[in-house]
Order: structure tokens, then sequence, then C-alpha cells
């Protein structure tokens, strides 16, 4: 070929094709007293399972800020100092969105969940048996937010 192109089938093409974004979720591990903040999801996506509360990124919203407005919505509190932990594994999500988890220690458990986000709440020990069912990797997600904060 004089052009220099490489000629290949449609369906080689379909490879390459720019897949859209996931999109960008938050969640963040509370802690007090030793004991991290579980919510049970009240909605879909897995509604019903125990996890940290968090949520979507909204279009140009950093991060950090998303987090911010999620806890707050979401619980009525407003955060002092946070960590990110780093992007969970994307099984967390089943590979739905890109999730990037932080953590932080609190000194309230006076929380007021929005019911319709959270169907129920509870601080557990974060080195022992968790309530069941969680999320997808929220074990392993715990386990490394616990030797960060060591």
């Amino acid at each position: 070929m004089a052009s220099g192109l490489i000629a290949s089938s449609p369906l080689s093409w379909q490879r390459f094709a720019m897949s859209p974004p996931r999109p960008q979720v938050v969640s963040i591990a509370l802690f007090n007293q030793n004991q991290v903040l579980l919510i049970e999801r009240a909605r879909t996506p897995m509604a019903r399972h125990w996890t940290f509360p968090g949520g979507r990124v909204e279009q140009g919203e950093g991060l950090e800020t998303a987090i911010r407005r999620e806890i707050f919505e979401e619980l009525q509190l407003e955060l002092g100092d946070i960590a990110v932990s780093g992007p969970a594994p994307t099984a967390a999500t089943g590979g739905q969105f890109d999730l990037t988890v932080f953590f932080a220690d609190i000194a309230t458990r006076d929380l007021d969940p929005d019911p319709a986000e959270i169907a129920s709440f509870g601080w557990f020990d974060p080195r022992a048996e968790l309530p069941r069912p969680t999320t997808p990797e929220l074990e392993a997600v715990l386990t490394s937010i616990l030797a960060k904060r060591s």
C-alpha cells in the first residue's frame, strides 16, 4: 500500500476503539475508637450489602471534593483530615466503576444517615468478622488501609 497504512479487517478496529471511561466513584473508611463505620446500602448497585460510605464523582469534581460532598449528603458529617488509600481493585465494583478509597479518623459517632442511601450502619472491629454480605473486595481494601494506618 502506497500510503503506508496496514490493511485490516473492520473487526480489528473494534479492538482498538476507545471504550467509554467508567464512572468514577469514591468511598471512605471512617474510624472511631479503633472501629470502622460500615453502611448497609439502601439502593442499587449492591443494595443490602455492607460497605464504606461514598458515591459517584460529579462531572468536573475532584476526588477529595466528591468524598467530602458524599459524606455530608449521606451522614451529615463534615470531614477533617483525610488520606487517600488509592484505587480499589476493579473487582471491588464488578468492573462497573473506577473506585478511589480514602480513610480518616473522626471524633464523633453522632451521624444522621440519609435513609434513601443507607438502610443501616454500624461500628465494627476491622480485624473481626464483618457483617454479611459485603461488597466485593471490601475486606482486602480494609486490610490495605489498616496497614497504611499502622
